[in-house]
């Protein structure tokens, strides 16, 4: 759910949703999970808070939460992009 968009300047809430592909091979929603399991199980890095902070105005009614730094495609940290020089090592 999404109050605060660009587009969405009246405040309406706007629900949003994903479906997985029948097909595995095709399915991005499949692909994502297995990217943040392997993140958080096999290489057993810390797992974020899930606990809001409303002292951050710009983040509006759900308020801020860790995890809304992380990277789906990063390098050597979660919260570091990845770029093109870092596929070279």
């Amino acid at each position: 759910m999404a109050d605060n968009a660009k587009h969405n300047q009246t405040g309406r809430v706007d629900e949003n949703g994903a479906i997985r592909h029948r097909r595995v091979e095709h399915c991005p929603v499949n692909g994502f999970a297995l990217n943040i399991f392997a993140h958080f199980h096999i290489l057993r890095q810390e797992v974020p808070g899930f606990a809001p902070d409303f002292d951050d105005p710009k983040y509006g009614e759900y308020g801020y939460r860790e995890w809304y730094d992380y990277c789906v495609f990063y390098a050597k940290d979660i919260k570091s992009e990845m770029s093109y020089d870092s596929m070279l090592f």
